[in-house]
């Protein structure tokens, strides 16, 4: 039997703690953003297969309204807007499970989009990264 909890993840965006993640169960989402090979059929059915050197990837996550860091996320997307660019690194780590997934040199691709209502709602960030990395451990064996 394999083991994994939220609560035992952990999303650190440019040397801080992510806190505060809706209750939805794709909270933190990291993907490529393209395919890493591919391939091509010659007109005699013959293929040939190809790598892409892009690693480049996306991590999306949804943060309750009453999280501190939609703050935080809010004034680095003003700031890199007004001129004032860093790039943002970005680290997942399921402390339980041992999966590690890692992205340097990323950008927010835009403000969280608002929507208020009679409940609380979510904010979705999403940062691109030149290059994302995957170490899938597969779960803590109970």
């Amino acid at each position: 039997m394999r083991l994994y909890s939220f609560k035992e993840t952990t999303l650190v965006v440019a040397g801080l703690e992510i806190t505060g993640f809706d209750e939805s169960d794709d909270s933190i989402v990291m993907r490529r953003l393209e395919d890493s090979m591919g391939h091509q059929i010659g007109n005699k059915g013959e293929m040939a297969v190809w790598v892409r050197a892009s690693k480049a990837g996306e991590i999306v996550f949804k943060l309750m309204q009453t999280s501190s860091d939609n703050q935080r996320l809010s004034l680095a997307m003003a700031a890199a807007e007004n001129g004032l660019f860093v790039p943002i690194p970005v680290l997942f780590k399921d402390n339980l499970g041992g999966d590690i997934i890692t992205g340097n040199r990323g950008y927010l691709r835009k403000p969280a989009d608002i929507q208020r209502g009679t409940a609380t709602g979510s904010q979705t960030w999403g940062i691109v990264v030149e290059r994302m990395d995957f170490v899938l451990a597969g779960g803590q064996e109970v």
